[in-house]
């Protein structure tokens, strides 16, 4: 073969080489044969109550019956699946279950009961446990997560540190810790001094005293004027579309009323009694005074704070710390919504329908008549 030829074949030769990982793309391009988008399975992000769901499907696959049998046993029944987790099944009832000695204290068994669960004080549970009834914990307790068809119960000082779901009401006492997801089908409350992460029930109460229908104590009757015009909005510089366009800051008087969708350049403050018949977005701080009524959501990309007895009838989101004050209420019975924040704090006395999820903490204040007239979180 002569130079001339040679050349050639080696400019073929490279030139394919190079061309050769194009051609997948090439044929996708004319056929396109993977067109369609790829399924993304999210339920575990959306729902809140995701695990406890499987952690069911598993005892309804693997003990279901184990427990059956179980409830004809005079006590305890031990043993072993056949994935290698040990459990240990306790008769229900009003008594506290009779652990075995070695673990009283730490138990790495799964822990079931047919029926009421009642459980040791200062006990970890590195399993999971189930109550086909009532579960009620001991204080200063740690659980991997518990699940029970009744009413579930944490004491004083106790943590969970995966999930925990109840079908009837679930309750936590002082100074406890929910690490995770915490849900029922019914109803939560946290008592003052409890800290958590995302919570979902059809209604959610923080501390002792929680609001009814009527304002707030302290909270004053503003008389309601006239709906604010455009005239009287400082830096108005967009009305399209019924969106209300301000650039910087944005005060609605006290008693006043503004129905128009608002964006907000800079902070803003609704006075005490204002009422938002729209949707507001701040790129500043947000602060509402006591008595507020917002009928739509309320998103801030800085703090968001509400004062005693407002009302807020759509989602609440602040990509840094929200606030609510005592005797607020976010969200209905008919329309339960999200309260969504990096941090959250909230004065004993709110009650929320839906979803509060804190993105790194949040945390139910202590009264300060009860933490030596400081205002603290646990």
């Amino acid at each position: 073969m002569g130079v001339g030829p040679a050349i050639l074949v080696f400019l073929l030769l490279a030139v394919g080489w190079t061309l050769l990982p194009f051609i997948p793309g090439w044929r996708e391009l004319v056929r396109k044969s993977d067109a369609a988008a790829l399924p993304i399975q999210r339920r575990s992000e959306v729902d809140v109550r995701h695990f406890a769901q499987g952690f069911r499907a598993y005892l309804d696959r693997t003990l279901a019956g184990i427990l059956e049998r179980s409830r004809t046993a005079a006590g305890a029944v031990a043993g072993e699946l056949a994935d290698g987790t040990a459990y240990l099944v306790v008769p229900g009832g009003a008594a506290e279950a009779d652990l075995p000695a070695a673990e009283r204290s730490y138990c790495t068994r799964l822990v079931v009961s047919t029926g009421d669960l009642r459980l040791p004080a200062d006990c970890v549970h590195a399993a999971e446990v189930y109550a086909g009834g009532e579960l009620v914990g001991g204080a200063r307790s740690v659980y991997r997560a518990a699940m029970a068809d009744g009413a579930l119960t944490l004491a004083e000082g106790s943590a969970s540190l995966r999930w925990l779901h109840a079908r009837r009401a679930l309750t936590a006492g002082q100074g406890s810790r929910m690490c995770g997801r915490t849900s029922s089908d019914e109803s939560v409350h946290l008592a003052p001094g409890c800290s958590f992460e995302r919570l979902h029930a059809p209604r959610i109460t923080f501390g002792d005293a929680i609001p009814g229908p009527q304002p707030a104590a302290g909270v004053t009757a503003v008389p309601e004027s006239a709906p604010l015009a455009e005239a009287d909005v400082r830096g108005l510089v967009d009305t399209r579309g019924g969106r209300w366009l301000v650039k910087g800051d944005f005060e609605l008087p006290a008693g006043r009323c503004l129905d128009h969708d608002l964006v907000v350049d800079g902070a803003v403050v609704l006075r005490e009694g204002a009422r938002l018949q729209c949707s507001l977005k701040s790129r500043g701080p947000f602060r509402a005074e006591r008595g507020v009524t917002v009928t739509g959501s309320v998103v801030g990309q800085r703090d968001v704070a509400f004062g005693p007895g407002c009302r807020v009838a759509g989602p609440v989101v602040s990509e840094q710390t929200l606030t609510l004050g005592a005797g607020s209420v976010v969200g209905s019975p008919a329309s339960p919504t999200t309260v969504s924040a990096l941090d959250i704090r909230i004065v004993p006395g709110v009650l929320c329908h839906g979803s509060v999820w804190a993105h790194r903490r949040g945390d139910v204040l202590v009264p300060a008549a009860s933490a030596g007239e400081r205002d603290v979180t646990a």
